[in-house]
């Protein structure tokens, strides 16, 4: 099957990903069979769904699973790029989470991305995201930081993030010091909540999909959620953990893996790709076909209990 030589232009305006088959030529590194952690311009990826699952090909992919944060609108796009390629692309969302004070994310495979419920869950918390954000944005600006609204829309395809702050105040080289960094991040992290952990998990369920802790041994305000915090959420109904990630080093990967054939757990993994130039390539991280079939059969439990 020949891979199109088009690497389309991302959503938002974006520019697309300079000369995309040479980043992610397949000769680079033999690529694992499943990358179940992908990102596209409908979050904070650079480009269009369709040029991710194009990366994907040139990678040698047969399977992949699109996460974006907090919105399943392009999914469809991705879909219909990998059933035109050869591609099969797994329903995925990146669901932003709370956890005893702290933000997490849990990763929704399989889902039916049609569920009323889920619609109305994303869209409350894209609302209240965004309001976030412009309570942040008018603190900021009351602190004396000249940015607008404007600055913030080129960095975001659909709705601003703290992220999307963040990205335009490095832009605008208002940042010029740690001080600057330790004043605004509380603005920040304010603008990040997201629904309890659980409640994620089960919307998952209830869409018939399987939930995933993601990358637990990245740290988030220097602490790592460790083996106790992955035992109560796997009691609260989690599907499984993302042991292979680029934050976790070979040490953090087998502790994680350990702790979820001991937990019951699926254990996936992915490159998290977003298409930046520095960034592991799609295949470079992922899951082989066995812990793959596990996530499949896990998925297909969460589907007939909703059927």
């Amino acid at each position: 099957m020949s891979v199109p030589t088009r690497w389309a232009a991302a959503a938002g305006g974006r520019a697309p990903l300079a000369a995309a088959q040479g980043h992610c030529a397949a000769s680079e590194a033999v690529p694992v069979p499943v990358d179940l952690h992908l990102h596209t311009a409908h979050s904070d990826g650079r480009l269009a769904p369709a040029v991710v699952v194009e990366a994907a090909v040139a990678r040698g992919l047969k399977t992949i699973a699109v996460v974006d944060h907090d919105v399943v609108s392009g999914l469809e796009e991705a879909r219909a790029a990998g059933e035109r390629l050869g591609v099969e692309v797994i329903a995925g969302v990146e669901l932003t989470a709370r956890w005893r004070g702290r933000t997490c994310h849990i990763l929704g495979y399989g889902f039916d991305p049609a569920t009323p419920r889920l619609h109305k869950t994303l869209a409350h918390g894209r609302a209240a995201a965004e309001a976030a954000v412009a309570a942040a944005l008018d603190a900021l600006r009351a602190r004396g930081y000249d940015l607008s609204s404007a600055d913030l829309a080129r960095y975001h395809a659909r709705y601003p993030t703290p992220t999307t702050l963040l990205l335009a105040l490095v832009q605008r080289r208002l940042l010029r010091s740690r001080a600057d960094l330790l004043a605004i991040l509380p603005l920040l992290r304010a603008s990040a909540q997201g629904m309890p952990a659980a409640e994620a998990i089960g919307l998952m369920h209830a869409a018939g999909g399987a939930a995933v802790l993601a990358h637990p041994g990245r740290r988030a305000r220097g602490v790592a959620l460790d083996r106790a915090a992955v035992a109560a959420l796997a009691a609260a109904g989690l599907d499984g953990v993302e042991v292979v990630h680029p934050s976790h080093d070979g040490a953090q990967r087998a502790a994680f893996g350990d702790l979820a054939d001991a937990l019951g757990l699926v254990a996936t993994g992915g490159s998290d790709w977003h298409g930046r130039p520095r960034d592991p390539l799609p295949g470079s991280l992922g899951v082989d076909g066995t812990r793959f079939a596990r996530l499949r059969a896990r998925i297909e439990q969460r589907r007939a209990a909703v059927s």
